[in-house]
């Protein structure tokens, strides 16, 4: 699941990639003055390449907000892992 947000209040250039599960659903309204535009990831259930979204969508930023028990699920940690590696 894919959620695209645009900002109305914030015209900076920047933009926001939140990897979330649950948790991270209440952050919206936090964020929104803040970013140009903000993308929410549900890690659980969105089959996407990280990697290439940051690219497509011109992510300036990234933020992960999950629960402990999704962040230490094998599959999610291994979508972690492919972003502690990029650029490198």
């Amino acid at each position: 699941l894919i959620v695209d947000i645009e900002s109305a209040v914030c015209n900076n250039g920047r933009r926001l990639l939140v990897i979330k599960d649950s948790y991270g659903n209440a952050l919206a309204p936090f964020l929104s003055s803040s970013f140009e535009e903000i993308v929410f990831v549900d890690i659980r259930y969105a089959n996407v390449n990280i990697l290439d979204l940051i690219k497509d969508k011109q992510i300036t930023d990234v933020a992960v907000a999950l629960s402990g028990t999704c962040a230490f699920n094998y599959p999610v940690m291994n979508r972690l892992a492919t972003l502690a590696n990029f650029g490198k």
